[in-house]
């Protein structure tokens, strides 16, 4: 019978148990930013959405780039809503909106920054008010004032008697310049600097607004600072409009499968815990699998070696006879194995029967022949008879055909 694995035991029953503890766990609040039209945590914008449901009509969610959703096409009397903590449209989708303005429509950008294209183009700055003077800190101390913005509309039919004050994180910007000549200072903060300000643009019209946390869901929801929200959405027409959720922190390409899993906290968890244990899994069967590979050292090639030592032994020992006479040995076994005869005597016969076998002239086999005689018989032998015999040698091998 095969034994249990008390190890895996364990380690599946703490999984269980954890995975129990994350799914019976309070569902925590999450803080990131959103801002699109469906997401219901604090920083989304699903209540601001229903609102201007509510006082415009449905507005038209645009999941795409200006530019995608304007080039080439001609609209009139049509409303583009944007808030995102940054609005980072490039200049080929500020082109397009200029040109959607110019038409005779309606944009409306709330943002704490602006891309540089935008700023240079309709000639505005903007700051934190971070080491700003306050303007009247009679209404909202001073201390409070600087963590939280407080804003207000300057048109008296929209101005509430209590500033609106925003608590959750909002960062405090406004307009430090502006053209002036153009634009209509709609809305302050509580340092004096114009947070909201309408452009004509063309035919069309150009809201900046430097608040986008007003349309978040905890301040939208919120009694005291939902009515500054349907301040700002008074001023635009009761008309079509388009309601951005690409230029959001939020937006996530559709079609992503992800995105469900991601956007429940519960969900979230369990999809990093099994990224988690996959990885470890594929870590440890790697080093489980990979075997070291041994260095195997090439073979060395031992004849050469011993061609070597004894070359150099002879040439050290300068016995020149026995070089010849191992050399003749040699030469007479490998015409026995090439062409079967017998090399016992030199005679005539031999010479042409090597000669017709190898395919070299008789003569000069002969010669060959006479060479091996004579330095057989010679007892003393010097270096020039070694090199004629090497030269005869290596020139019937030349020509030899077998």
């Amino acid at each position: 019978m095969r034994r249990i694995n008390i190890g895996v035991v364990i380690l599946g029953l703490l999984f269980a148990f954890l995975v129990f503890i994350t799914a019976n766990a309070p569902e925590q609040i999450d803080w990131e930013p959103d801002y699109t039209s469906n997401s219901g945590i604090p920083y989304g914008g699903r209540v601001a959405y229903e609102y201007y449901e509510d006082m415009n009509g449905e507005p038209e969610k645009i999941l795409v780039p200006a530019y995608t959703q304007l080039n080439n096409r001609d609209y009139e009397k049509v409303n583009y809503v944007f808030f995102n903590n940054y609005f980072s449209a490039d200049e080929y989708d500020v082109e397009e909106l200029l040109r959607f303005a110019n038409a005779g429509n309606t944009v409306f950008i709330s943002a704490n920054a602006f891309s540089g294209k935008l700023r240079d183009t309709l000639k505005f700055a903007t700051s934190e008010m971070v080491g700003f003077a306050f303007a009247d800190t009679a209404t909202v101390g001073q201390a409070q004032s600087a963590e939280n913005p407080v804003a207000n509309f300057v048109n008296p039919n929209l101005k509430a008697r209590r500033d609106y004050y925003f608590v959750q994180h909002a960062e405090n910007v406004g307009f430090t310049r502006f053209d002036t000549a153009k634009a209509t200072v709609l809305g302050m903060n509580d340092r004096g600097f114009a947070n909201f300000i309408r452009m004509p643009y063309g035919k069309g019209k150009i809201f900046l607004h430097t608040l986008p946390d007003a349309f978040i869901n905890y301040h939208a929801a919120d009694k005291t600072t939902a009515p500054y929200l349907y301040g700002l959405f008074s001023y635009l027409p009761k008309a079509r409009t388009f309601w951005d959720d690409y230029y959001k922190a939020g937006y996530r390409l559709e079609g992503d499968s992800r995105s469900l899993i991601l956007s429940d906290t519960g969900l979230r968890t369990a999809y990093w815990i099994l990224l988690a244990c996959l990885l470890i899994g594929l870590v440890f069967g790697a080093k489980r699998r990979q075997r070291i590979i041994p260095v195997v050292k090439p073979l060395q090639n031992t004849t050469l070696e011993f061609v070597e030592v004894v070359g150099l032994l002879y040439y050290q020992q300068h016995n020149t006879s026995d070089i010849i006479h191992k050399k003749i040995n040699y030469f007479l076994e490998s015409l026995r194995t090439r062409f079967h005869v017998k090399t016992n005597s030199f005679d005539g016969s031999l010479v042409k029967k090597v000669s017709a076998l190898s395919g070299v002239p008789e003569e000069q086999t002969g010669a060959l022949f006479a060479e091996i005689q004579r330095s057989l018989q010679t007892v003393a032998h010097s270096d020039e008879d070694l090199k004629r015999l090497e030269d005869r040698m290596w020139e019937f091998n030349k020509l030899s055909k077998r």
